[in-house]
């Protein structure tokens, strides 16, 4: 049996910009960092085979990633902070360390609901509260509870934060 997961994901403001060497971003010009769950997608952004150095709680571990390819690392619980960085380059310039905090989100969902209607569409409705800084509201969509993909969003309102949303999506254009 199939089940089709529906989850709800705040976009932040955030500043933009890169620091090469210091480690306060989740990508630079050769590894990015993503947290896919309670795992870690890592890519490697080069186009050759790369031995990237991880990380996380006292441990380190070496690992081989294709050029422009991901996998998913998966830490211990607990590890809120990784670190990494390409220790091959491709003979190109060294892009230093990247860094991946998992920190409270910036907003409180008092409740969410979601509404199936008919097979297709679904009415996404939840309310925040104790909001700041928050730029949208993602909806996304899985099948296996790991990879998800954005069906739609919607904007967060600045003026009045602690609201009640709702949106409709249409989920007949994801792939079972």
């Amino acid at each position: 049996m199939k089940f089709l997961i529906l989850a709800l994901l705040g976009s932040f403001l955030t500043s933009t910009g890169m620091a090469q060497n210091g480690g306060q971003y989740p990508e630079n010009g050769s590894v990015k960092l993503e947290w896919v769950g309670t795992s870690v997608k890592i890519t490697n952004k080069q186009s050759c085979e790369s031995v990237i150095k991880v990380v996380y709680a006292q441990s380190t571990v070496d690992l081989t990633i294709a050029g422009n390819s991901s996998i998913i690392f998966m830490p211990p619980t607990a590890v809120a902070t990784i670190k990494a960085k390409s220790t091959t380059n491709c003979g190109d310039t060294d892009f230093g360390w990247v860094e991946l905090s998992l920190s409270a989100m910036p907003v409180k969902f008092v409740s969410y609901d979601f509404l199936a209607i008919g097979n297709k569409d679904v009415v996404v409705t939840f309310e925040t509260a104790e909001t700041s800084n928050v730029k949208q509201y993602n909806v996304l969509i899985s099948t296996d509870g790991v990879n998800y993909r954005k069906l739609d969003s919607i904007k967060a309102d600045l003026v009045t934060p602690n609201r009640t949303y709702s949106i409709k999506v249409n989920t007949s254009t994801f792939k079972k």
